[in-house]
């Protein structure tokens, strides 16, 4: 039989090494979750900036990755947005004729190296005035094909019941804009437009992932090089304000939560082993 020092010694010793491989597992857990994180953490757009006003967005620098409004085709009159690194300002403003500056779409093409099968956005609203406006939001992806694409405000959006173009232009510079909502090439009707068009009233929250599996065309973000999202409004009354924050464009990542359960799962497994 063993002394029982040597059973002590020897407990001991498996002790300090249940001890170091649980230290060591959970490093390993750990470089796991913070992997999983940064996954998570894959962000196509997120917040404002600086807003440029480009006449009828027909500028090759609309693809600059920067937001843009775009001013009316009847009058010619800039946009009423104003934007900082955290807010979109929309106002309806009296003294504009009908409201179109004031409906002008806000937009931002950014390329694209993201791919997966779902694509997430969230922002927050706060409307204040006389009116409940209608906002139009839109996220599409862009097919350049060529090495010359065609880029326009046509393929970000037009007013609050927005319509996008495929027309002569862009099939000559093999340029398609997709709404990744329902997959389909633009310019048809004005269902682009997430849920056809949001009613806000007070304050609140916009969330939703997409799922793109299922789209006739292209059923992965990789299929696209651009990325472009469009804010635009219909006001009904003047002296209305809205206002957009919090928002974010970002590919969700599903494997997170099973990544940190596999993680656990082997800490426990080790332990038990060794115990």
């Amino acid at each position: 039989m063993g002394s029982p020092g040597g059973f002590l010694q020897t407990k001991k010793e498996n002790k300090m090494k249940v001890s170091q491989l649980s230290k060591l597992t959970c490093l390993l857990i750990a470089g796991i979750m913070g992997a999983a994180l940064f996954a998570q953490a894959a962000v196509i757009m997120q917040d404002f900036g600086t807003l440029t006003k480009d006449g009828d967005m027909s500028l090759s620098g609309i693809a600059d990755g920067n937001w843009h409004a775009r001013t009316t085709d009847s009058w010619g009159d800039p946009s009423d947005a104003a934007m900082t690194a955290t807010t979109l300002t929309q106002s309806s403003n009296p003294a504009n004729a009908n409201w179109r500056p004031s409906e002008c779409p806000v937009a931002r093409i950014v390329e694209n190296s993201a791919s997966g099968s779902t694509i997430s956005f969230s922002f927050d609203y706060n409307v204040t005035g006389n009116s409940s406006p209608t906002l139009g939001f839109y996220l599409s992806g862009i097919d350049v094909t060529g090495a010359s694409p065609y880029w326009s405000g046509s393929v970000t959006a037009r007013g609050a019941s927005a319509w996008q173009v495929d027309g002569d232009d862009f099939a000559a510079h093999n340029t398609k804009t997709y709404s990744l909502f329902d997959g389909a090439v633009t310019g048809q009707a004005a269902a682009e437009s997430y849920n056809g068009g949001l009613a806000l009233t007070g304050s609140g929250t916009v969330s939703a992932t997409i799922d793109l599996s299922g789209h006739a065309a292209y059923q992965n973000l990789s299929d696209y090089e651009y990325i472009a999202a469009t804010f635009a409004w219909n006001f009904a009354a003047d002296n209305t304000t809205v206002e957009i924050s919090n928002f974010s464009v970002a590919i969700p990542e599903p494997a997170t939560t099973g990544m940190m359960v596999a993680g656990a799962a082997m800490l426990l497994c080790i332990r038990r082993r060794l115990a």
